[in-house]
């Protein structure tokens, strides 16, 4: 069956990663040899989810045993716009391993697609805390980006021009939020967020480079080091907001 991206440009071999296989994993787990630390590093994803899905629980617990005295109150809309972050992060984990585990083109269109409304969910985020809830915003701020991905269509790195585009406009409304909203930790929590997103893109562009200078990069390589600065990009990300709404909230009571 013939599929619309069936012919846009994406890596499905082993030979574009600079990690080498592990023989040694052959007799214990054969379906791992491959790219074990690629492979499995995308559970970081899973875990970044997990604690800000719980720490979010708990906050929410804590303020209802609190009652109306609480000081850092959390709409429906707040807990909403946290759990479905955290969700986007917990499912994108399988689907990397599923990707890298495969290596089929399909599994890696879906990788790349889930990645874009994953980047703008966070410009959702940012427009709710500077304008409030709006149905609306969300909807069409997530549909565009689903819709971005057509731009692999016409052009071999359409991808990344669409997921640059994401991350200029996400930085851009991050630092409206930041200068409304934002406290000093804030400002430290997207520093960071920055440097992981940073990290990321040039680590991953380097992945094929790295081994040159230490033969350590065959094994742990670029895209393995990416992927974790991936990871501190969510947790961040996470943190930031987290810290964000409970600014907010506070502001709006006084």
């Amino acid at each position: 069956m013939q599929g619309v991206f069936d012919n846009v440009h994406t890596n499905t071999s082993p030979d574009h990663y600079a990690e080498k296989a592990w023989p040694v994993l052959k007799d214990y787990a054969p379906w791992l040899v491959i790219m074990p630390a690629n492979t499995l590093v995308n559970m970081c994803y899973v875990i970044v989810g997990v604690y800000w899905l719980l720490a979010t629980k708990i906050l929410v617990k804590a303020q209802t045993r609190m009652g109306t005295a609480a000081s850092t109150d959390l709409t429906g809309h707040d807990v909403y716009m946290m759990y479905t972050f955290c969700w986007i992060s917990i499912i994108y984990g399988p689907i990397q391993m599923a990707r890298l585990l495969m290596l089929k083109h399909r599994l890696a269109v879906l990788d790349q697609w889930y990645t874009l409304p994953g980047f703008a969910w966070v410009l959702a985020w940012a427009l709710y805390c500077l304008r409030g809830w709006s149905t609306a915003t969300i909807a069409t701020v997530t549909g565009l980006s689903i819709v971005s991905y057509c731009c692999t269509l016409f052009h071999p790195f359409g991808f990344d021009f669409a997921l640059a585009c994401h991350i200029l406009v996400v930085v851009k409304y991050c630092i409206d939020v930041q200068q409304q909203y934002g406290t000093t930790s804030s400002k430290i929590s997207f520093v960071k967020a920055l440097f992981g997103c940073s990290g990321f893109v040039i680590l991953k562009l380097a992945d094929n480079y790295l081994p040159i200078l230490h033969p350590l990069f065959n094994h742990l390589s670029g895209h393995f080091w990416s992927k974790i600065c991936d990871a501190l990009q969510v947790y961040y990300v996470a943190e930031f907001f987290f810290i964000i709404t409970l600014e907010r909230t506070r502001t709006k009571k006084e």
